[in-house]
């Protein structure tokens, strides 16, 4: 009886698959390994499985993972964006994938069948899709279904493996510029990629840089509106700010909603009723519609069979990212002030519910992470009789 192991080492993690066939007349059976890797054939599959290869990622136009992914059916829409405009929306400079609504950090993300590191910082940490230079992508393969039982509580929502090129030979390098209609928002791109395929096995290496400029909102909108519905029915749109003003909103203790002086060189001692029309903050021109951000990407794959039964393969990432929010400004909130304190000009105890301090100006978040992930192992088949 002759038996065949089929195996996986890796130096950062190791999986070891089993699957024997007896030899009978020379027809081997075909066995299915399931547990480390994404099965690759749509219709052998139990679960739902999409596959975009690489013609159809060139076709789109579409020059990024993260873009490619999230506008995709399966996605549960923007989960951290790049470029996102507030960083309370998971504008961190990175970008993930949100399979079924189901959150980040439920939807795994491997690389050729292994797992990403984490690109983000903080509550962002989870892999960032656009450390992987598309330039590299062979094919991508997203499992829509919950495989938690398989890989961990990671993958409820599914599993993204991106599978990169083994057949680069030659040099191609891409360059890109470009920016909005109205002149602001410039992007350029560089991407080079040198591969080579020899007797025993290939390697590829790729560079890749990314630049964007910011654009502000109050670039393209006055303010923000919302829907106004009249008793007739009709409906207009509106402008509409945050509550959260300048001066400082209060609440008196005969219940009167106030307003305090919103003009700086006005008169500091004067207040009026609150007008949300009149008082709201508008906030648009603090923030972005785009974010700025650097990016260098370099990668480099290796693949070298040792033997008839063994091959050795190596994987390298770097990644440098630059990126920057602004934020609106600032706010104190919920403080008591006596009648008899000397800048209260209302003769009444108050609490001051908010007030936005825009003297201090708009603050910034800047980050820079350096991502890096070497991966090192052996695949191939052991023959024992």
């Amino acid at each position: 009886m002759k038996k065949t192991l089929l195996f996986t080492a890796m130096l950062v993690a190791f999986n070891c698959n089993q699957s024997y066939a007896e030899e009978q007349n020379d027809d081997i059976e075909k066995m299915t390994v399931t547990g480390s890797h994404i099965k690759r054939a749509d219709l052998e599959t139990a679960s739902p499985l999409s596959v975009i290869t690489a013609e159809q990622i060139a076709l789109s136009g579409i020059v990024n993972v993260e873009d490619l992914l999230q506008r995709m059916s399966f996605s549960a829409g923007v989960a951290g964006n790049a470029t996102n405009a507030y960083w309370t929306s998971g504008g961190y400079g990175t970008a993930q994938v949100n399979l079924r609504g189901m959150g980040i950090k439920r939807t795994l993300v491997l690389l050729n069948g292994r797992r990403m590191v984490n690109g983000g910082t903080g509550a962002n940490s989870s892999a960032d899709l656009n450390t992987i230079p598309t330039g590299i992508i062979k094919r991508i393969e997203i499992l829509k279904d919950g495989a938690s039982a398989i890989y961990g509580a990671d993958a409820v929502a599914g599993v993204v493996n991106i599978i990169t090129k083994d057949d680069i030979d030659g040099v191609t390098f891409m360059a890109k510029a470009g920016a909005s209609d109205e002149g602001d928002g410039e992007h350029q791109e560089f991407n080079l990629n040198i591969g080579s395929t020899f007797d025993r096995g290939n390697f590829i290496l790729s560079a890749n840089y990314v630049n964007t400029e910011a654009v502000r909102q109050s670039d393209r909108i006055d303010c923000a509106e919302e829907e106004i519905v009249h008793d007739d029915g009709t409906s207009e749109l509106s402008c509409f700010g945050s509550s959260t003003t300048e001066g400082g909103r209060a609440l008196l203790a005969d219940g009167q909603s106030v307003q305090f002086n919103q003009d700086t060189q006005g008169d500091g001692n004067a207040y009026e009723a609150y007008d949300s029309q009149k008082h709201a903050f508008t906030w648009i021109p603090y923030l972005n519609a785009v974010s700025p951000s650097q990016r260098l990407n370099l990668a480099a794959t290796v693949n070298y069979q040792l033997t008839e039964q063994v091959n050795l393969f190596t994987e390298a990432m770097y990644s440098n990212r630059q990126s920057e929010q602004i934020v609106t400004p600032r706010s104190l909130s919920s403080i008591y002030v006596s009648k008899d304190f000397d800048y209260n000009p209302t003769g009444q105890d108050l609490e001051l519910t908010h007030r936005r301090n825009t003297e201090f100006g708009a603050p910034f978040f800047f980050q820079e992470t350096n991502t890096i992930r070497l991966v090192l192992g052996l695949n191939g088949e052991l023959t024992a009789a």
